[in-house]
């Protein structure tokens, strides 16, 4: 009884102590990560807080671009893109076509000419998904262009909701233009695009 009580005993410290290895092992890989993670970070504020300085940028205007990154990382965060995983990268081209096809075609062929593009030319469509198509990930109240701008591409509204109102006159777009461009302040002429809709869209077909 003695002996297997030892072996027991035994086999109980031994389990224990790979355990707890273990457990201090994940702890210390999770430390280091995070360690890691943190420098990085620490790096990138200490340079951005650098070209601020010497580039005497005003606060109100480092105040904006603060904003942004934080919830411009939030966002991320949330979704993810192409850009974001990097096992993507790798892939030989013929797979990041059928990918991006998959991906991208759902959305772009609920506009009509694309419906009839995809069903005329399957492989055209798969190469313009491939090279002309891409993410775009925008924070609240960002604005996607302003008054005056050349426009150069088409978007496909995902997810959200887009405001989109002219510039009645100068002073309103001296006051407050980005904003005002994408109708942020709402008012009766703002329209609103919703998730499957699609706006820019004549830039597809005359110089604008």
């Amino acid at each position: 009884t003695n002996y297997h009580e030892r072996v027991l005993n035994v086999g109980v410290l031994l389990f224990a102590l790979v355990t707890f290895s273990s457990f201090i092992s994940s702890i210390t890989e999770a430390m280091t990560r995070l360690r890691k993670h943190n420098s990085v970070r620490n790096a990138q504020d200490s340079a951005l807080r650098q070209y601020f300085g010497e580039n005497h940028v005003p606060m109100h205007l480092v105040a904006r671009i603060r904003q942004y990154l934080r919830q411009s990382l939030r966002t991320r965060q949330s979704r993810k893109m192409w850009r974001d995983v990097e096992l993507l990268w790798d892939l030989p081209s013929v797979l990041q076509m059928e990918l991006h096809h998959v991906v991208y075609s759902r959305p772009i062929t609920r506009h009509p000419f694309f419906h009839q593009y995809g069903e005329v030319a399957p492989a055209a469509m798969r190469a313009c998904c491939h090279k002309a198509a891409g993410e775009l990930s925008l924070v609240p109240g960002q604005a996607i262009f302003n008054s005056g701008q050349a426009a150069d591409r088409m978007y496909f509204l995902i997810d959200g909701t887009q405001q989109y109102a002219p510039i009645e006159n100068m002073e309103e777009h001296d006051r407050g233009s980005q904003a005002h461009a994408m109708g942020l302040f709402g008012g009766p002429l703002a329209s609103y695009v919703e998730p499957g809709e699609w706006f820019s869209e004549a830039v597809l077909w005359v110089q604008w």
